[in-house]
């Protein structure tokens, strides 16, 4: 078996492995209540194994591309740039900041560092296999927003229906769980093979995961995405663009409503405030704080208060673990990537609507299909059979 297919099995297992990586917050959630971002109940031993995951996948790219030249021969001078400014920012930090804090930054930005060794790897045949893993953990995540609808207490208040009315699945935060639903519901609709199942998955499944979270984000990145695939089928590209935009502004308008939440802009006023708090010119070029803005400091007990904070915002997390010129190069990247196609405009608009919200570099497997869906994409849908005949054969 070569390396390549050993990546490709370890991909699969890791997005299979999800569910357990939350298993003891959830049933606290589902007998005792809410669970606070601040507390792991899960053994650390458990959540590990996403790290490990990530590090043997990192370690089998990393020897195929010192083999086969890949960043060579495939660079990209956004990625690289971002690359290169955490790496200052990781070296001028550690002046300042704990080696430990060092060590939850390095392991927040793992998923992008990635990207600059996936090339050569991903393949529509693999993207196939994921879209198939990814419907399984749904239809499980699906069954258990479904119970946590009945009996989860009614903490975040009840929906219309009267049953509870933010159910967030296999996750802790519901946000996370409609950022899951939205990128299984793109590879359902571009990669999931087509029957009656898959077209249940986009008009009723998918959207009911996403009224059960009562996600703000989730109602509007799937108008996005419902919105985007309809008006893609237009020939006039600037009708396409005037219509999506107006059908975003009328989602936003009537998020209350669609959500079941009167105070749903609180959330995106409070994420704003805490991004400008952070804003500084000390973080223009590069930052001396990398570690602070991540979920995994937040854990660590190990590490003083003063020293770190829950960003809520991939955004945030970037300008303040990395600087406000890597947060710009972040921000280019998924526009010169939405350009390419549909496809593109879609999972990447996805991504973009969800950084805003959601520290998506910590939320697993998003953060892993993150890596894989930029690399696949910024090469034009992977590598050329010949291509990979020739990297095969070196």
């Amino acid at each position: 078996m070569n390396t390549r297919k050993i990546i490709h099995y370890l991909i699969l297992i890791s997005i299979l492995f999800t569910v357990i990586f939350n298993i003891a917050e959830l049933w606290t959630l589902l007998t005792y209540g809410v669970v606070s971002q601040r507390d792991s109940v899960t053994p650390i031993q458990v959540k590990a194994i996403k790290d490990i995951f990530f590090l043997l996948i990192f370690i089998l790219c990393l020897s195929r591309s010192v083999k086969n030249w890949v960043i060579i021969l495939y660079p990209d001078i956004i990625v690289i740039g971002i690359t290169i400014l955490s790496l200052f920012s990781l070296l001028f930090s550690s002046l300042f900041q704990s080696f430990l804090l060092l060590i939850m930054g390095m392991r927040w930005f793992f998923p992008f560092l990635l990207i600059n060794f996936l090339y050569d790897v991903i393949d529509r045949q693999l993207q196939t296999k994921i879209s198939v893993c990814m419907v399984i953990i749904f239809c499980l995540a699906l069954f258990l927003q479904l119970i946590e609808a009945v009996y989860l207490p009614h903490f975040w208040g009840i929906n219309a229906l009267g049953l509870n009315l933010r159910n967030p699945g296999i996750y802790l935060i519901p946000s996370s769980m409609a950022f899951f639903t939205l990128v299984t519901l793109w590879y359902a609709y571009h990669f999931f093979p087509h029957g009656i199942f898959r077209n249940a998955l986009l008009k009723y499944l998918c959207p009911l995961s996403i009224f059960l979270t009562g996600s703000a984000t989730g109602v509007f990145a799937l108008a996005f995405f419902y919105g985007s695939s309809f008006v893609a089928k237009m020939r006039n590209k600037q009708m396409f663009i005037l219509l999506l935009v107006i059908l975003m502004i009328i989602t936003f308008i009537f998020l209350p409503i669609l959500t079941g939440r009167e105070k749903i802009f609180d959330s995106f006023l409070v994420r704003l405030g805490i991004f400008s708090e952070v804003a500084s010119l000390n973080h223009f070029l590069i930052s001396t704080t990398f570690g602070s803005a991540t979920n995994a400091a937040v854990l660590m007990n190990d590490i003083k208060a003063e020293s770190k904070f829950i960003a809520d915002s991939n955004f945030t997390a970037m300008l303040h673990n990395i600087g406000f010129i890597a947060m710009i190069l972040y921000t280019l990247m998924f526009i010169k990537l939405m350009k390419k196609s549909v496809q593109t405009i879609q999972i990447f608009g996805i991504y973009l609507l969800f950084s805003i919200t959601t520290i998506i570099f910590e939320t697993f497997p998003l953060n892993l299909l993150f890596a894989l869906n930029i690399s696949y994409y910024l090469i034009d849908n992977g590598l050329s059979n010949k291509q990979l005949e020739w990297i095969e054969g070196k």
